[in-house]
């Protein structure tokens, strides 16, 4: 079973570097794992919990283009979405009006 962060953090087990960390209040704020973190642990600060590793720069980059790649394929699909459902309601007005043209036909030949 995989810990969170921060039970790594109070065992000694988390590798050093930049976290997240909230506080009882839902504030967000970045700190260096081996220098603050461990000294709020060692003042008896109140309850915190390490979040998530803040990315690098080129982490954030590579998001920032997968963020883009997607929103660019969520917008083709909501387009094709609108195509589909233009194209349903055409199918619905053509199927009632081969229906009406069924009851036309029914109603003239007389078997």
């Amino acid at each position: 079973m995989t810990k969170t962060l921060t039970e790594q953090l109070k065992k000694g087990t988390l590798k050093d570097g930049l976290y997240y960390i909230k506080d009882n209040d839902n504030i967000l704020i970045g700190l260096r794992h081996c220098l603050t973190m461990t000294r709020l642990i060692d003042d008896g600060c109140p309850s915190f919990e390490v979040i998530a590793p803040v990315p690098s720069y080129d982490e954030c980059n590579e998001l920032a283009q997968k963020i883009h790649i997607l929103n660019e394929a969520n917008m083709k699909l909501e387009n094709e979405l609108g195509q589909f459902a233009e194209a349903s309601k055409t199918i619905e007005r053509l199927q009632e009006q081969l229906k009406y043209a069924n009851k036309i036909i029914d109603d003239l030949l007389p078997f």
